[in-house]
């Protein structure tokens, strides 16, 4: 089984690189990787290495998990943790690989409300 493993050098990615590598062939990249683009603010380099590689599941760990920025920077937070997210899925569908996504607990309307959103309260 070939894995892609994107955000290997996060707390999460670092733990799955250790779990996922008995289980196959992994690649596993970040921001810095040169021999596949594991960039999320390059949407376009993210989709293509997933064209590139072809993996049986793709396993994402990365996002930008720096809060406070995320809110004074809510264009690039949209670009990581959406845009590049929603290419490399449509990538996905078109090799017919799997995708396992890793987000994070910490979901706000954008209202204005920083007491997040519970699991019983849909957003409207």
């Amino acid at each position: 089984m070939n894995i892609l493993l994107f955000g290997k050098t996060g707390q999460v990615g670092w733990e799955l690189q250790r779990s996922l590598a008995p289980l196959g062939n992994l690649i596993a990249l970040d921001v810095h990787s040169t021999d596949y683009c594991g960039d999320f603010s390059n949407p376009e380099g993210v989709a293509e290495t997933v064209k590139k590689i072809r993996p049986d599941v793709i396993v994402n760990a990365a996002a930008h998990t720096a809060v406070d920025k995320a809110e004074s920077e809510p264009e690039f937070a949209q670009l990581l943790n959406a845009t590049s997210v929603e290419s490399i899925a449509k990538a996905a569908n078109e090799v017919g690989a799997w995708v396992i996504h890793f987000s994070t607990d910490y979901v706000f309307p954008g209202n204005g409300d920083t007491h997040g959103w519970r699991l019983m309260q849909p957003h409207h």
